[in-house]
């Protein structure tokens, strides 16, 4: 029997050394690198299951910036503080523009007038209106005029047709007003003033709450009853008076003016107490 082991050990021994068999460590290892590859794939595989099954999370993108706020609008008593406006110029913060911009052009344009700047007046108004403007300087009717303004009143809206800005004035002198229309185009660096026809006897006309609308619907009024007519009815436009001009009850003409009022005087044959457009 022991001869027999020895016999075995010995063939078994030659058989390895042959190189017939692997030793038992390589076989070992053949036998194990099959296990170890599949679980090697197991793992690979279940890893990348992991990952494909993870969601993606997008980070949103940042919210946009808020819009700028707008400029804020300069109250009417701190530009006539710094625009140093002669307080003849009343423009009641209820009745003036939405913007610091215009409100500023409308409150230039009539310190001019009240103060008796024809210079500083003309550099702001149309091309029309300073053809009629120099007229008036040359005949003295601006001077005498302008120098018994005691108050102007503003008022600031809309023309209906096309929506341009318009300052409605009353003028007031030697206890006589005389209101008047204008229409305003804000440009980059300046603004500038058109006076509106004025219909005979405006003041007695204006009714409503919006007196711009109000001049415009008389203004229209005139003006179809001159198409019908087929003849041209003569509508006077905004001037500023001439001396020794007289109205029908043989009193001075005030001088005559335009834009938005504005304030609480009362109006010579005012139709009630409204508040100007």
């Amino acid at each position: 029997m022991t001869s027999h082991l020895k016999s075995n050990q010995k063939s078994r021994a030659w058989i390895l050394s042959c190189g017939i068999l692997p030793a038992p460590s390589a076989m070992l290892r053949s036998m194990l690198l099959p296990i170890l590859i599949l679980a090697a794939s197991t793992l690979m595989v279940s890893c990348a299951e992991e990952e494909e099954a993870a969601p993606v999370v997008v980070a949103p993108p940042p919210p946009p910036p808020p819009p700028p706020l707008p400029p804020a609008v300069k109250s009417i008593a701190d530009l006539m503080k710094e625009l140093n406006i002669d307080p003849r110029v009343q423009l009641p913060e209820k009745y003036a523009p939405d913007t610091t911009e215009a409100r500023i052009a409308v409150l230039t344009y009539f310190h001019a007038i009240v103060t008796g700047n024809h210079k500083d007046a003309g550099a702001r108004m149309s091309d029309t209106d300073k053809i009629v403007l120099a007229e008036l300087v040359e005949d003295g009717s601006w001077n005498n005029a302008t120098s018994k303004l005691e108050l102007i009143e503003l008022r600031c809206g809309q023309r209906p047709s096309d929506s341009r800005p318009c300052v409605l004035a009353i003028m007031h002198a030697e206890e006589l007003e005389q209101p008047g229309l204008w229409n305003y185009i804000l440009e980059a660096d300046k603004a500038t003033f058109d006076a509106e026809p004025t219909p005979p006897d405006i003041a007695s006309k204006l009714s409503g709450s919006n007196w711009i609308e109000s001049w415009y619907a008389v203004l229209d009024g005139y003006l179809a009853l001159a198409a019908k007519a087929d003849e041209t009815v003569a509508l006077p436009q905004t001037s500023m008076g001439t001396e020794g001009a007289s109205d029908s009850a043989g009193e001075p003409a005030p001088p005559e003016g335009g834009g938005g009022g504005g304030g609480s005087a009362p109006m010579r044959n005012r139709p009630g107490p409204s508040p100007g457009g």
